[in-house]
């Protein structure tokens, strides 16, 4: 966009499609070019803003995303909904996209429940909250396990790439003292006592986490405790990693039955096949599962 006040025209691109800018005094133009998605229409959104360019371009970056989401929605399976994890679907290259999409959604959406809401309740805080983390949930769980079972190198550096995000999302939520108050207004409301065990436990549950992850601590040391957060998230990753490549990277071939007394027939056989498939001959034991 441009950086001055003066009327003119400014690109922005976010892949497909493309979103052109024109600011003027007083009016922000959005115009949507080369749309030939589903579910997008070609259009224009005018909004009045201040005489200053720079607040004349407020709020656009909200549209951008909105309509940048619906397309990515199209395409990428981590995006859309299915009623059990779309595997054989997922590939490595949807997997950043797809977390770094929802963070940043996540976020706006909390945003704005925070900035639209003063008296917070189950309902416009709580339940949409449950909602933004069981969408990120679904969407990082098949990936978490693929990386477990079907572990490769994308997918490895796939899967690396988004920790720290997802360790810094984690922090910035933990440490939002903003979100920590409202949470403790409905705990402390007339509300509360009318939430069920369940919702009173989610609560708790939640003002306990704040304090877990550092709301109340000085700026220097909640900026200590995301340090903390994101190098043991990198370590816990590299240790799943160490014991995975030594489970895949043990194998012991029995050439005599003998060494094997004792073994189930389906054990047996198993050896056998696993020791066919590497075109060895014997029984190939691995530390793999159902070995």
């Amino acid at each position: 966009l441009p950086q001055n006040d003066h009327a003119g025209w400014g690109c922005l691109s976010v892949s497909q499609p493309t979103f052109r800018v024109k600011s003027f005094a007083g009016t922000a133009e959005v115009e949507y070019h080369d749309l030939p998605q589903p579910g997008l229409r070609m259009g224009q959104t005018r909004s009045s803003c201040g005489n200053n360019h720079r607040s004349a371009c407020e709020g656009l970056s909200e549209t951008i995303l909105t309509l940048h989401s619906e397309t990515m929605e199209m395409t990428n399976p981590l995006l859309q909904e299915h009623p059990l994890p779309p595997f054989s679907s997922i590939q490595p290259e949807h997997v950043e996209p797809a977390i770094v999409q929802l963070i940043e959604s996540n976020l706006q959406s909390i945003r704005r429940m925070l900035d639209e809401n003063h008296a917070y309740t189950w309902n416009n805080l709580i339940d949409p909250m449950e909602d933004l983390d069981d969408r990120l949930n679904k969407t990082w769980s098949p990936v978490s396990h693929m990386n477990s079972v079907v572990n490769g190198e994308a997918l490895r550096e796939a899967y690396n790439a988004c920790l720290p995000k997802l360790s810094q999302y984690s922090t910035e939520l933990g440490q939002n003292h903003a979100l920590y108050r409202a949470y403790q207004q409905i705990a402390d409301s007339d509300e509360y006592a009318s939430l069920n065990r369940g919702q009173k436990k989610i609560v708790g549950n939640a003002l306990r986490d704040f304090k877990l992850s550092g709301v109340t601590l000085e700026a220097d040391q909640k900026s200590r405790f995301r340090e903390i957060a994101e190098q043991l998230s990198r370590l816990s990753s590299k240790f799943g990693e160490n014991v995975l490549d030594a489970t895949q990277g043990w194998t012991k071939l029995i050439e005599n039955a003998s060494g094997l007394a004792g073994l189930p027939d389906f054990a047996l056989n198993l050896a056998r096949q696993t020791a066919q498939s590497r075109e060895m001959v014997g029984w190939l034991v691995t530390l793999e599962i159902p070995s």
